[in-house]
């Protein structure tokens, strides 16, 4: 049977294009199976009037009292935030990066805080909900909880360097070889190959105690001293400049 944005089949109810067995809206909305079994058999009343709008407006903004695991958590707002940035009603930057790159919640977790919250548990101290593949779902094979610092090496504007069969971010390197990330950086961006991109040794003609040699990484002794010594005259300049604009 069916009336208005509805169907009823055996044990399954649809509103709005969301499908669920009896058993689950019976969790969702409150109500024991038995109620919306004896409900759904008056072919008088539409599925909103069956699972009641109050109950379906709560369950549409996810608020439930009937979840089995507990809300008010980081967990729960994580599951909140989530389904809001992949909605057609997401905000300015949110749309942009989320609904409008075709960004979506999967299907088991979209109405469901608790498969939510069997598939990733409660969120460890210090992380937030990360997709490893920015380019796919909010899934269960493409989430975990992640530190900030894993978050910023995963995002889409990233600079990726590939070297000995390995292909890590900028920032990966840096902490890998013990080069600075500015010079990394540097040498990435005028073309150098990956030995030269990754040697610290000096990677062209520069005489020592100088800023090229310096900035091309360069740490010897010699060149060290003369970046002191450059630093310490640039502030004293800058604080005669800073003294003279104010007279």
């Amino acid at each position: 049977m069916a009336k208005g944005n509805r169907s009823i089949r055996g044990e399954t109810l649809t509103f709005n294009g969301v499908t669920h067995r009896i058993l689950e809206w019976a969790k969702i909305i409150g109500w024991s199976p038995e109620t919306i079994r004896r409900r759904a058999k008056n072919s008088t009343l539409s599925i909103g009037q069956i699972l009641s709008p109050k109950k379906l407006s709560r369950m549409e903004l996810g608020h439930s009292t009937t979840w089995k695991y507990p809300i008010g958590t980081k967990t729960y707002d994580a599951w909140k935030k989530m389904r809001l940035r992949c909605s057609s009603n997401s905000e300015n930057q949110d749309r942009k990066n989320y609904f409008e790159r075709g960004i979506r919640v999967c299907e088991r977790w979209a109405n469901n805080y608790d498969a939510f919250y069997e598939d990733m548990g409660e969120s460890p101290k210090g992380t937030s909900l990360d997709r490893i593949d920015n380019n796919k779902n909010y899934e269960a094979s493409n989430c975990r909880w992640a530190t900030m610092k894993q978050q910023q090496r995963n995002k889409r504007n990233n600079v990726l360097i590939e070297f000995k069969g390995q292909i890590k971010t900028v920032a990966e390197w840096a902490e890998i070889t013990g080069i600075e990330v500015s010079i990394i950086g540097k040498r990435f961006k005028k073309g150098y190959d990956p030995e030269k991109v990754f040697s610290k040794e000096r990677v062209n003609k520069c005489k020592h105690a100088s800023i090229s040699s310096y900035e091309y990484g360069c740490r010897c002794d010699e060149c060290r001293n003369f970046m002191k010594l450059y630093r310490a005259k640039l502030k004293l300049r800058q604080g005669e400049q800073n003294v003279n604009r104010s007279r």
